[in-house]
């Protein structure tokens, strides 16, 4: 019984360590994984803003270029014109306000204009005619508007805004211009800004019009959201784009594979040591010591057994102890058979002298009465 308790008591302390070692290492995993999210979103927040900041600020760029050119009085008294003819020879009027305004970004290849009637001035770029055609069908009548359209087999990103003029009361819509910049071009600059893990979008109502990242065109931003760690959300002042910076989980926590290696290599030690601790008292301490107990235990009342011998391994201590407890046994054997002999030898002279005085008594008894009954008979 006393065996079993030590040895449970052992289990028990060695079970409440190893709790104690994994409630330690998961707070400090906790801990620590928590801090190291938080830095990292907080500068994948503050990467993710600035692309969309420089996104953003391409796209107010083209915006403004639009403005610029329906905004001109030039422009719109020229898209006025519903005759063919004098709409081609007033063309070169405009056309210097019209590059001066599209000087101010680079990233155009196209800039035309399309009055009421149909007619088309290509001012920037070599679209053909079947290709401008196309684009009146498309954004004849539309508000402002950011479309992909493919144009003589290349696609570009169109940014169309609707022309007018105000006569007194009247509004009158005379045309539109279109801005065209190649897709490739534009993708090109969303990539120019992307960090790893970090994706650059442009979403129109909710759906990625375009990405650097072309397998993310096209998806919802529900989708976008689930799918991803962090995506972080600019919108456009003046239309309806956003650009949206989508954070991977290696970019919002470039670290996590190898902190997750590093983290559960500490455990294995920890658990390791847990086991390395339990084999080496269980060894060199509780069995040595139920060891003794149990010889203790089986001595009989005569002290006739000697302990087991303990095995090499073990403290000196325990082995010291079984020796001593032995030797211990050994004396009071030696002491036990001693005091028998001599015991033995002193009922035996006790016995030597009993029957010699024994005898002495009969005869001189004897004497006595011979000597006693002799004077009677006289």
């Amino acid at each position: 019984m006393m065996k079993s308790s030590i040895k449970s008591q052992f289990i028990g302390a060695i079970a409440l360590y190893a709790s104690l070692v994994l409630v330690i290492w998961f707070g400090y995993y906790a801990a620590t994984y928590g801090q190291f999210s938080r830095v990292a979103k907080e500068n994948a927040e503050l990467a993710a803003g600035r692309l969309t900041d420089r996104v953003s600020a391409e796209i107010v760029q083209m915006k403004s270029v639009a403005e610029i050119i329906a905004a001109s009085t030039h422009v719109q008294d020229f898209l006025s014109f519903g005759d063919a003819e004098l709409f081609y020879d007033n063309a070169g009027t405009v056309a210097e306000i019209i590059r001066n305004a599209a000087y101010l970004t680079a990233t155009l290849d196209n800039v035309i204009a399309i009055n009421a009637a149909g007619n088309y001035y290509r001012f920037t770029g070599g679209l053909s005619n079947a290709a401008c055609a196309l684009l009146f069908e498309r954004f004849q009548g539309t508000e402002t508007a950011y479309q992909i359209v493919e144009l003589d087999g290349i696609l570009f990103f169109c940014h169309s805004t609707p022309i007018f003029t105000v006569q007194g009361q009247n509004v009158d819509r005379v045309g539109t211009v279109i801005l065209l910049t190649n897709l490739n071009r534009k993708r090109a600059i969303l990539s120019s800004t992307k960090l790893t893990g970090i994706n650059t979008a442009v979403m129109q109502d909710g759906v990625i019009l375009l990405a650097n990242d072309e397998s993310l065109e096209g998806k919802q931003e529900a989708e976008l959201n689930h799918e991803n760690e962090l995506v972080l959300h600019t919108n456009v002042a003046g239309t309806n784009l956003s650009i949206a910076a989508v954070v991977t989980k290696e970019a919002l926590f470039p670290g996590r594979t190898l902190f997750f290696f590093i983290s559960f290599i500490l455990l294995a030690i920890l658990l390791v040591t847990v086991i390395a601790l339990y084999r080496y008292l269980s060894a060199y301490m509780v069995r040595p010591m139920t060891s003794v107990i149990r010889g203790v235990a089986s001595l009989d009342k005569e002290l006739k057994k000697r302990l087991p011998e303990l095995p090499v391994i073990g403290k000196a201590d325990f082995h010291s102890l079984v020796l001593a407890i032995n030797d211990l046994i050994d004396r009071s054997e030696r002491n036990y058979k001693s005091e028998l002999e001599q015991r033995d030898m002193q009922i035996g002279l006790l016995n030597s002298q009993i029957d010699a005085h024994f005898m002495v008594n009969v005869i001189t008894s004897i004497h006595t009465l011979v000597r006693g009954g002799g004077e009677r008979g006289v």
